[in-house]
């Protein structure tokens, strides 16, 4: 089997790179690095994901922050849904200057974006310099019950079916989104279920595993997921 290539990938998102997201964002980062890729983020001013990493609590609205972070914040938290919905429509415009400087400065082999409200500006600029784009995809719109609410579901929907007609790949962590992902126009030969994972180097058991053998194999909380499938202690 041939080896494969090292591949130059610039990672674009909208995010405040601050908690869960912001773990995700560094160890899918690390997990490409690791298999040897050159890997560049390209973030909102102001934010770095990679800063605190490991420092911030799941929870990103309890993380102090400073500077451009701490704008980002008061936008996401104090403006009315609608207007903030409005804002991310227009974030599509600098994000798309600064994706042309990115590809005008560098050369890629991939564009990979982790997936946000009506932001389409890194399918539109990886289609022009004709550069594979791939989309990791955690949500979708049209889900009910969101911690935040949607003002414009159609017009979300309308950037989605645009957006997925652009992408070579999509990744998503459960069938449910694929499922959603497919019906919103994605080829289904195109969306890959990947689900959430840990790092196992992260793990450590501090006890010999015959012990947490004999200590859990009669519990009913015994199973647990790994590498694919449910397994059990046995």
């Amino acid at each position: 089997m041939a080896e494969m290539k090292p591949l130059r990938i610039l990672y674009h998102h909208r995010t405040q790179g601050r908690g869960a997201e912001g773990l995700h964002i560094v160890h899918i980062v690390r997990a490409l690095e690791s298999l040897g890729h050159e890997v560049d983020i390209l973030s909102p001013p102001g934010i770095d994901p990679l800063a605190d990493i490991g420092a911030p609590p799941v929870d990103k609205a309890s993380v102090d922050t400073q500077g451009m972070q701490s704008v980002w914040k008061w936008v996401s938290r104090h403006l009315p849904n609608w207007l903030f919905e409005l804002a991310e429509i227009i974030y599509n415009i600098p994000a798309a200057r600064r994706l042309e400087s990115a590809l005008k400065k560098k050369k890629y082999d991939l564009v990979y974006e982790r997936y946000a409200f009506f932001l389409v500006a890194g399918a539109i600029k990886a289609g022009k310099y004709n550069i594979p784009f791939v989309l990791e995809a955690n949500e979708v719109s049209g889900i009910e019950n969101r911690a935040r609410r949607q003002s414009f579901p159609r017009v979300c929907a309308f950037f989605e079916r645009m957006l997925l007609k652009r992408t070579t790949a999509v990744m998503t962590v459960s069938s449910t989104l694929r499922d959603m992902l497919t019906r919103q126009g994605a080829p289904e030969d195109t969306v890959y279920v990947v689900p959430n994972a840990i790092d196992m180097d992260k793990i450590h058991v501090s006890q010999d595993i015959s012990q947490l053998r004999n200590r859990h194999a009669k519990s009913p909380r015994s199973w647990f997921f790994y590498r694919g499938g449910f397994c059990r202690l046995v």
